[in-house]
């Protein structure tokens, strides 16, 4: 499942102007604090953030050494006191979720003494081994390793780019697959990926449409998936939980979404994606749904349309992650599970949604949805001139559809079945 730290790096990129002005490193300012960064804080960095903020990672500027971390001190003390970062948009209170990056009490705390204290540096024989950011594979070496036959030509000059790549699987087996990782070709372009399962031939079509390698595809993956596979940030493979796994049918074909970022210099670029056998017993199948609604028109002017969508399930079930997704127009979203006896559940509500930074939400239990349940979709839009991501000017009525003009309202619910 996608993780939080998706929404990290997006979020650092763009808030790199405003860390400029908070630049206010003083190697003279005085030390009134025995909190360091090679005891304290590095750790904090090390679980929080490093996995984008390193040389080569999406972050604008890395943050694993002192010499790294020290002129930014007091913009890393705004940043988290304002909850801006680790980016989290999901509303406290609503689902609790294993892949939540937010910084607890106590971190924040360290971070602030560290900071009025004078930031000091600490003695080197405090400083913890941290991450090897350089090895490519985590998980280690993949039972099966999948890439494009062609690499694909990132540009220098667009902004964002959201390109499809369908991979051949040569495996005659069904395979159970516990992990997903992706090996980006450079790792300052890749913002992230989703992998979807295609057992059709319709990604292999949408592919032949395109004289370069792959097909654009900024709404989604073009193709009726049979399922999401997971998803992809820097730093953090997806992994499920003991005992779950996905089922790849053999010759089942997978469709990459790679969400690629502009970083000044066109160049080559060929993810490769790795996939992990499950080597214990399998105990439930993780399969996927969408909670969608495809029949809608939102107004040009109207800041706040209301879209509704829902789906009865009719076996007994366990959710396992959800996965918001809505466009440029989306302004918030809330999925709520409706059980037979009446109680209700609210999954997760994200009230600022931003497209760029969107995320898979893993519980951290599995949440019981009955057989009857009802998964509701209560999704807003902000169609209005005052809306920086609005893609049309003026705005202009907009309907569902895949393009940086249209819009979306779905929810991707992942669940086991209890059987």
């Amino acid at each position: 499942m996608l993780n939080a730290r998706g929404l990290l790096c997006a979020v650092a990129a763009s808030l790199l102007p405003s860390f400029s002005l908070l630049w206010q490193g003083n190697a003279h300012e005085r030390i009134t604090t025995r909190i360091t960064f090679n005891k304290e804080i590095v750790r904090i960095l090390a679980r929080r953030c490093m996995g984008c903020h390193h040389a080569g990672g999406m972050a604008p500027m890395p943050l694993t050494t002192y010499t790294d971390a020290r002129p930014w001190a007091k913009a890393i003390k705004e940043e988290v006191l304002e909850r801006r970062m680790p980016a989290w948009r999901a509303v406290p209170g609503y689902g609790d979720f294993a892949n939540d990056p937010r910084l607890s009490s106590r971190d924040l705390d360290l971070i602030v003494a560290w900071v009025d204290g004078g930031a000091p540096k600490g003695e080197d024989k405090d400083l913890p081994k941290l991450p090897d950011f350089s090895q490519v594979w985590p998980l280690g070496k993949p039972d099966l390793l999948l890439k494009p036959r062609r690499p694909f030509t990132v540009s220098a000059e667009a902004e964002d780019e959201y390109r499809c790549f369908v991979l051949s699987n040569p495996s005659t087996e069904n395979r159970w697959i516990s992990a997903v990782d992706l090996r980006p070709g450079d790792g300052s372009v890749v913002h992230h990926a989703f992998i979807w399962i295609d057992r059709s031939r319709n990604g292999e079509q949408q592919k032949a449409r395109d004289e370069i390698p792959g097909c654009g595809c900024f709404g989604g993956p073009r193709i009726a998936p049979s399922g999401i596979l997971g998803g992809w940030v820097p730093g953090q493979p997806a992994r499920y939980t003991k005992g779950n796994a996905y089922l790849l049918p053999a010759r089942a074909r997978l469709v990459v979404q790679a969400h690629c970022r502009k970083n000044g210099n066109a160049g080559e670029d060929v993810s490769q994606v790795g996939l992990y056998f499950s080597k214990e017993p399998v105990e439930k199948r993780l399969r996927s749904m969408a909670v969608v609604n495809r029949k809608f028109e939102i107004p040009p002017g109207v800041a706040a349309f209301k879209v509704k969508a829902f789906v009865t399930l009719e076996k007994d079930a366990e959710a396992a992650a959800v996965l918001p997704h809505m466009h440029l127009l989306g302004k918030s979203m809330e999925i709520t599970a409706v059980r037979p006896d009446g109680t209700r559940e609210v999954l997760v509500w994200v009230r600022d949604y931003d497209f760029k930074g969107q995320t898979s939400y893993v519980f951290k239990r599995p949440v019981p949805l009955p057989r009857g349940t009802r998964v509701e979709v209560i999704a807003y839009y902000d169609n209005s001139e005052q809306n920086p991501r609005n893609p049309n000017k003026p705005p202009k009525a907009v309907r569902w559809g895949e393009s940086t003009t249209d819009e979306t309202c779905v929810a991707y619910l992942t669940y086991t079945l209890k059987e």
